[in-house]
């Protein structure tokens, strides 16, 4: 059954699925992976990978950003820093990861 919603979410919903895909094969072909979690519950928007060393790699998977760019406004506005903020605040020893096809210079900029 095709997807629900307009080609741009859906194309989106596409992203993250192959996103997700890749981490899953990851798994299977990785021991130091021992857990990858997608849209739980928790302080966690789109991924978490736990590796056996003790690490934790939360993912935020996004196709593209608004106007073409992430730019320190555009991560306010789509919830992505308030994301990372409460990520952090939940394990501040946590990777942090914002997994996209758009320019992500501000971010790094922000993260830095």
């Amino acid at each position: 059954m095709p997807e629900k919603g307009r080609p741009s979410a859906s194309s989106g919903n596409t992203y993250h699925d192959v996103r997700v895909a890749h981490c899953l094969i990851d798994l299977l072909e990785d021991s130091s992976i021992l857990t990858v979690a997608v849209e739980t519950l928790d302080a966690t928007d789109d991924l978490v990978v736990r590796g056996s060393d003790g690490t934790v790699r939360y993912e935020q998977v996004k196709e593209r950003a608004p106007h073409g760019s992430w730019t320190a406004l555009n991560l306010l506005r789509e919830g992505v820093l308030d994301q990372f903020i409460r990520q952090y605040q939940v394990n501040p020893h946590g990777e942090f990861v914002l997994f996209t096809g758009s320019d992500a210079s501000a971010f790094r900029e922000v993260t830095e």
